[in-house]
């Protein structure tokens, strides 16, 4: 992992040595899965005891969403900074005439990393295919509730809050479209590999470690914006 980071420095400390050529503006709306293993076995421990309780959300894909600033420092090499925004939940409930129960585990992730791009041709073609490693670090947010009601009544109500780090990093292909002037259209794929996992209760109630994975597929497509310099 050292290794990786030192590598991504070594390419950014380049680029902005060099003489500058673009600066990329760039937005992405993705579509993401999520591994989340150690969280989907939490959910499915819960309260085995209650009869007819259900699963509704069991930490499902959903969108994201993505901002890149890029550096060209030559008609092939970019190099710049992203910062994703990711969400799921997890969700667990039964309700009738008598009350109801509802454990709800919601994890949000603030990616931020650096990423270095390849053209495999120059800017001056319209298509332009390339490959893409991202790395950084995922700021985790998780929210835990539980709530008991007996005819109407709360009987319990709990709430937790949870953060940590997670490594992670991510190879990808892609290829950008020239639209028309400095407008451009980008699409991607790749896979997120998350090295390290962490989520922490600070109020230490929640004895069990658990951790959120977001490994997974990244679908993108979005727009950007090129600045010449």
């Amino acid at each position: 992992m050292k290794r990786i980071f030192l590598l991504i420095s070594l390419c950014l400390a380049t680029a902005f040595a060099s003489r500058g050529q673009e600066l990329t503006l760039e937005y992405n709306l993705g579509y993401a899965t999520f591994r989340m293993s150690n969280l989907k076995d939490v959910l499915s421990e819960v309260n085995p005891s209650l009869t007819h309780l259900k699963l509704t959300d069991n930490f499902p894909a959903h969108f994201t969403h993505q901002v890149k600033v890029g550096y060209s420092f030559n008609p092939t090499h970019q190099a710049g900074i992203a910062l994703d925004l990711m969400n799921t939940v997890g969700n667990k409930g039964v309700a009738d005439y008598s009350g109801s129960y509802h454990f709800t585990l919601r994890t949000k992730g603030v990616r931020l990393g650096s990423f270095y791009r390849i053209s495999i041709l120059p800017k001056e073609n319209r298509f332009r295919p390339y490959m893409q490693l991202t790395a950084g670090v995922v700021f985790n947010n998780g929210k835990l509730s539980e709530e008991l009601n007996l005819e109407g009544v709360l009987q319990q109500e709990d709430h937790l809050s949870m953060d940590g780090l997670n490594l992670f990093v991510e190879p990808a292909i892609g290829c950008q479209v020239r639209l028309w002037g400095n407008l451009a259209f980008n699409i991607n794929a790749g896979y997120e590999i998350d090295i390290t996992k962490k989520l922490t209760d600070k109020s230490n109630r929640f004895l069990r470690d658990i951790y959120p994975d977001w490994s997974g597929l990244r679908i993108q497509g979005g727009l950007f914006y090129i600045l010449p310099l």
